[in-house]
């Protein structure tokens, strides 16, 4: 917002010819003052003569509603705030609308592809029944349930040289990938598994980007398992977790369901040990070991769940699962949410249910939903 957009919408509003929601959008605007902030100096100078006059003008016109006691630091709030500033673009810019204005957006089903070792994609539609059998004998084939399952029949003993294929789920899809091993392996949205078409002797090892449930089968020979990610691997025998490793993000996460399991940070050359219900998180501060809550596995159950979760985690969440981008609100993105719902509701109805506990206000353009603090 300029600076001549600043003062044309502090004119609409004193000549009284402001739509309602730019109303709205000023009367908060003043009344925010009340709260403390810090000023930057370059911001007092902006717009100083004629804002101390408007806002001294609306203040004699309006005493009930507007208590200042420094003209100044209203000025200067109103203008720097970032929750002022989205409600004056909300206003400003037609092409926003409430969600309420737009058709119900629902989690995306966009197909699943499995790139072979051969360069071939294969994409897979969980409606249509399929089976496929590659040359080096992977079948591909849809369950009862609806799941994707994908099979090597046999491990391989050959000398051959081990070729990797590469599982790749799109955002809003949870998908399965049964192994050579009988290992099976649930992909989160937006995640993809490197896997080789035939596992080693004495050795099984994967490659995940992004979140995935494993549930890991004992061989006859003990031969460990390994998912490496891009900053951690993790090595097990036989047991079921769950590693988070999704790209952009600070944290890696191993959550352990059964059995036990060793995650080690690549870089900082430090592993630990897990037992049933801990968790290794792998961040900035280091590899640090707690217990999990049921947030962490909520997700294979196809729920939501976020347990003191702050505004900034869950959009994240959110925008995997609706293929949509959110722009928060600076001063609103460590707001904090408590809460369970299933995934197969709409985005609205999720965003109705935050609303609601903090008073949050949701536009939309196009993909991108514009959070506010109102």
């Amino acid at each position: 917002m300029t600076e001549h957009d600043f003062k044309i919408l502090i004119d609409k509003y004193l000549s009284g010819k402001c739509s309602d929601e730019e109303e709205k959008a000023i009367e908060f605007w003043y009344a925010v003052s009340e709260e403390e902030h810090v000023i930057d100096r370059s911001t007092l100078n902006l717009h100083k003569k004629q804002i101390r006059e408007d806002l001294s003008k609306e203040i004699k016109r309006k005493p009930k509603v507007f208590k200042f006691n420094n003209y100044w630091k209203v000025a200067a709030t109103a203008i720097v705030a970032s929750a002022i500033a989205m409600a004056i673009y909300f206003n400003q810019n037609p092409k926003t609308l409430l969600l309420s204005e737009v058709p119900t957006i629902m989690p995306v089903k966009d197909q699943v592809e499995l790139k072979l070792a051969d360069g071939k994609t294969i994409v897979i539609n969980p409606k249509i029944k399929q089976d496929i059998t590659t040359s080096d004998g992977l079948s591909i084939r849809v369950d009862e349930q609806g799941n994707l399952l994908y099979q090597q029949e046999a491990v391989n003993t050959s000398d051959a040289p081990i070729a990797y294929n590469t599982l790749t789920t799109p955002k809003g899809t949870i998908s399965s990938i049964l192994l050579a091993d009988g290992s099976k392996v649930t992909l989160n949205a937006a995640s993809s598994l490197r896997f080789p078409s035939r596992f080693q002797q004495d050795k099984r090892e994967v490659y995940l980007e992004g979140e995935g449930y494993f549930e890991i089968k004992k061989t006859a020979n003990h031969s460990s398992f390994i998912v490496n990610s891009k900053q951690q691997s993790v090595k097990v025998l036989g047991t079921k977790f769950v590693v988070k490793n999704y790209v952009g993000e600070a944290e890696s996460r191993t959550t352990l369901v059964e059995g036990k399991v060793e995650v080690s940070a690549l870089k900082a050359n430090h592993s630990l040990i897990l037992s049933p219900g801990q968790e290794a998180t792998l961040n900035a501060s280091g590899l640090i070991k707690r217990e999990y809550d049921e947030s962490s596995l909520a997700w294979i159950n196809n729920d939501f769940i976020f347990i003191n979760a702050d505004l900034a985690e869950i959009c994240v969440e959110l925008e995997r699962w609706y293929d949509v981008k959110f722009k928060i609100d600076n001063d609103i993105e460590k707001k904090r949410f408590t809460g369970a719902i299933a995934k197969n509701k709409s985005l609205q109805e999720i965003l109705n249910i935050m609303s609601s506990s903090q008073k949050l206000h949701f536009r939309i353009n196009a993909k991108t939903i514009y959070v506010s603090n109102f």
